[in-house]
């Protein structure tokens, strides 16, 4: 079993697929009254979900802004790295060819270098919601589970809810559970992304 904020799924392939674009360095609550961004509350959460996943699980951390790329295969620090790594998806054209990650065996040494990138990781440009799911349902093998964490507003969901599902329906079905993170104006697109692909969806207020 994992969990990533509030929501808990089981499978040997875990992938999250986390927001890490410019609106997440936003300020927010963080449940203790402290003000913390958006960003430093992601980084909090999937450092505290690495370190209670077993042993042994594959599993990616996969960013997404203008595009997606693999926590530890992309430093968006190094803009020649970051810019050579840019590929490019929309609802409207989904028949692209989209970058193949290798998961990663936890154990202390590789859980611990994942949490020393997080930490150190910076968040960069727009907000491209598919860019991170259809890169995560592209694995082979497909994820068991996909953690999907957004603050994006409604506007970004447009098409891409029906694309996903669409996409997540050859082969092997993933589970995606959905998070809003203090953004409510996307919770209902995030809620029907995550009840028509076997998830649940939470919201971090």
């Amino acid at each position: 079993k994992v969990s990533f904020l509030g929501n808990t799924g089981s499978g040997r392939n875990i992938c999250f697929v986390v927001d890490v674009s410019a609106s997440m360095s936003m300020l927010g609550g963080s449940g203790s009254g402290k003000r913390i961004s958006r960003f430093e509350l992601l980084k909090k959460e999937l450092v505290k979900s690495l370190s209670k996943m077993p042993t042994g699980t594959q599993y990616q951390v996969i960013y997404f802004s203008d595009y997606a790329w693999a926590h530890n295969e992309v430093d968006s620090k190094k803009s020649r790295e970051f810019e050579g790594a840019r590929w490019t998806i929309t609802p409207d054209n989904t028949n692209v060819s989209i970058p193949r990650f290798r998961y990663i065996s936890a154990s202390m040494a590789t859980l611990r270098k994942s949490r020393e990138i997080i930490e150190d990781s910076d968040n960069p440009g727009g907000t491209n919601w598919g860019s991170g799911l259809f890169m995560a349902l592209a694995a082979s093998p497909k994820p068991d589970v996909i953690f999907f964490m957004t603050d994006g507003n409604r506007s970004d969901a447009e098409g891409w809810i029906d694309a996903v599902t669409r996409y997540n329906a050859r082969g092997k079905k993933t589970i995606i559970h959905t998070t809003a993170m203090m953004e409510p104006d996307a919770a209902e697109e995030l809620d029907q992304l995550a009840k028509r692909n076997g998830g649940k969806f939470t919201v971090v207020k």
